[in-house]
């Protein structure tokens, strides 16, 4: 069974993070909790092994940038 990281449960309180890289970390999933990172620009999930990610990716209103 795969667990949520730690940083999932809070992340979401970071409103204002702009820029995100957690490449390489073996993550199976994104959290619900990133739905509020509204100020997030650019996002690099690169190099996890997703086999989906959520519509709420979609929903972040000034992405410029998705590395998967």
């Amino acid at each position: 069974m795969q667990r949520t990281p730690v940083f999932a449960k809070t992340i979401g309180e970071l409103t204002a993070l702009k820029d995100l890289y957690l490449f390489s970390n073996q993550l199976t999933e994104v959290p619900t909790s990133f739905r509020s990172l509204t100020a997030l620009t650019r996002f690099n999930l690169s190099h996890n092994t997703f086999t989906e990610l959520p519509d709420s990716i979609e929903e972040l209103p000034v992405l410029e940038c998705l590395y998967l």
